[in-house]
């Protein structure tokens, strides 16, 4: 249902100019993602429209906040189709701050932008609906991968910033990877968690790069050629083939 809605969406974005309003944007691209990723927008027990927490004097109304038993633990910002998100206005990172939520993302209905807001708001995923891991992505803030802890163990183990803006450092990722490899690992383990059936043991990064270093090298005991490597390109396919030969059994 999400793929359908993405694609429905990017042909809609083609036809539409950059003259809609919040409300306009909310109605055509923001709650057709939401309801499509399993939210409820007509449960005013999942969802409270123009969102202020109590006694908050300062700060301004979040378009929406996502409720889970009670509380709210997502908070959507909507901003008018293709606006600038380079910055939370500071009203709305008041409101964030001061709501139960850790998290918060600010929308212009193409680019989805992730918050923690735990203290001063950082963001800690960019989503663009155009994109081909779209899908994959919005799976993350299913109530589902919300409450589960999901969004949380996928972010832990991004890449983040140190002092330097063009540095990126790993962290908690127990290997070294290149962030492109990185990035490919977090999607094939978002994957695994959102469709196994049996949930009871946590699925890492470092075990699924363990559990394919033992199968590659399982195979190639019999069926790798090793006198015919000569560089990286030549290594990478017979990886390849001896992975494919093993699914294929």
């Amino acid at each position: 249902m999400i793929r359908d809605t993405l694609i429905t969406l990017c042909s809609t974005l083609k036809a539409t100019n950059t003259g809609l309003n919040e409300r306009n944007t909310d109605r055509a691209f923001v709650s057709p993602v939401l309801e499509s990723i399993g939210w409820n927008l007509s449960n005013l027990n999942e969802v409270v429209a123009d969102y202020k927490p109590m006694g908050l004097k300062q700060g301004s109304d979040i378009s929406y906040a996502l409720f889970a038993q009670l509380l709210p633990i997502l908070l959507v910002d909507i901003r008018p189709l293709y606006s600038d998100l380079s910055q939370l206005p500071p009203k709305i990172s008041a409101t964030a701050k001061a709501s139960p939520s850790k998290y918060l993302v600010s929308t212009n209905g193409v680019q989805w932008n992730l918050y923690n807001v735990e203290g001063n708001p950082v963001l800690k995923l960019a989503i663009d609906i155009r994109d081909s891991d779209a899908h994959d992505k919005l799976q993350l803030i299913t109530k589902e991968s919300i409450i589960s802890g999901l969004l949380e163990k996928f972010i832990i183990e991004l890449p983040v910033p140190n002092n330097s803006a063009d540095e990126i450092v790993p962290k908690n990722r127990g290997y070294k990877v290149s962030d492109k490899t990185h990035d490919a690992l977090n999607k094939l383990r978002m994957k695994i968690m959102t469709s196994r059936s049996v949930k009871d043991q946590e699925i890492t990064n470092s075990m699924i790069v363990e559990l394919l270093l033992d199968l590659f090298l399982e195979n190639s005991q019999m069926n790798f050629s090793h006198v015919e490597i000569s560089n990286q390109t030549i290594l990478r396919q017979r990886i390849q083939e001896c992975l494919r030969k093993y699914t294929a059994k």
